[in-house]
Formats: structure tokens, sequence, C-alpha cells
């Protein structure tokens, strides 16, 4: 994306305390919690000691965002509430991709006297993701359904508003985390043995 303004300037950006995964750089996902824990002692040092970080981000995989929950833990933060932020035009990704996420979440961060750790197991995933999703389905069916008025495309179940949902409960818990493509799996499980469409409400 930087090519066209750093060949007009004739200067490279240096990549190497980009904190990302990529493998042509060698950075995996310990080098990438490494990054942004320092990234984020950074901002610790610089707040006030009753500061707060706000964090935009989002992602499909659970690797990263348990990188991201363990370096937000680490720096001396814990997450004190989020939000979830539709930018309501999805990407082309998300329309050739059943595995792309659609959301962003926006992570309240406050700063702590120490490091915050997170769980670790995941022996309730299933039966966790499935009452989470049984609950949102029943409160509000609607909430979740997926029109298409342009394309010839049936209704759907809103699975990255469900897991984005999923995500902003588990965070400020500092729960173990899981990412879309497992939590769809588990989520269609669960729809589909309600025998129900996106667009019906469900009786009690």
């Amino acid at each position: 994306m930087n090519f066209l303004r750093e060949s007009w300037l004739r200067q490279d950006t240096d990549t190497r305390e980009e904190a990302m995964m990529n493998s042509v750089q060698g950075k995996g996902a310990t080098e990438y919690r490494v990054l942004l824990t320092r990234s984020f002692r950074e901002c610790r040092r610089v707040l006030k000691d009753d500061g707060w970080m706000t964090v935009m981000f989002h992602n499909s995989s659970r690797e990263v965002w348990t990188a991201l929950q363990t370096a937000i833990g680490d720096a001396g933060f814990a997450i004190r509430g989020t939000q979830t932020f539709d930018k309501e035009h999805g990407t082309f990704k998300q329309f050739v991709s059943e595995n792309a996420v659609g959301y962003d979440l926006v992570l309240h961060c406050r700063k702590t006297e120490q490091a915050v750790t997170h769980r670790t197991d995941d022996i309730c995933f299933p039966l966790d993701v499935a009452e989470f999703v049984r609950q949102r389905v029943a409160q509000n069916p609607e909430r979740y359904c997926v029109h298409y008025l342009h394309v010839a495309r049936a209704d759907e179940w809103d699975f990255r508003k469900m897991h984005a949902e999923w995500l902003a409960e588990t965070l400020p818990e500092n729960g173990a985390l899981i990412g879309f493509e497992e939590f769809r799996h588990y989520a269609e499980s669960v729809v589909a043995g309600l025998e129900l469409k996106p667009m019906q409400s469900l009786l009690l």
C-alpha cells in the first residue's frame, strides 16, 4: 500500500518493528505477541495512572486473538469494556470467503497494577458456544439474519455478528478464545438443530 508514496519520497518503511504476522519477515504468533506487548507497554508508560487505551481490532484467527489478549494483559492492561463496530458495507473477501470476519471490536482497556492472566483451557467451548447461540437466536432471531436485497441469494444467519458478540463478552472475562471458523462450525450445528430459517421467529 505504501510502495507509491515510498518511491516518491525515496524512503523505505522500516518494518522490523511492525506488529504483524508475516512469514517473509520471519514473524509468527510469538513475534507478533512480543511486538504488540512492547507497543502496549509504551502506551501504558505515557498514560496517567487511571488512563485508558482503546484498541480497534478484528481477525478470524484464534491464534491472533489470543496473542492480542495476552499482549494486553502482559502490558499491564485489563479489558473493561467492549463494543462491536459494524462498517455496514461488506468487503469483497466477505463475499468470497465464508470464514472472513465482518465486524471490528472496540476494546476499552484500563491500566492495572500488574499483568492480567487469561484462561487457556478450551474444554467448555462447544457447550458455551451452543448455549450462547441458542440464547441469542431465541431473544431476537431477526437481529442475526442477513437479507440480500440486490442479489439472488437466500437469507443467511449472521454468524459473523454472533462471533463478534461472543468475543465482546469473552475478552473482558479473560476467557479462552475461539476463531471464527471453529465458532461457525458450532453455531451451524445449533441452528440446524433448531430447524429454523433465519427470518422465522423462535417460538418457545
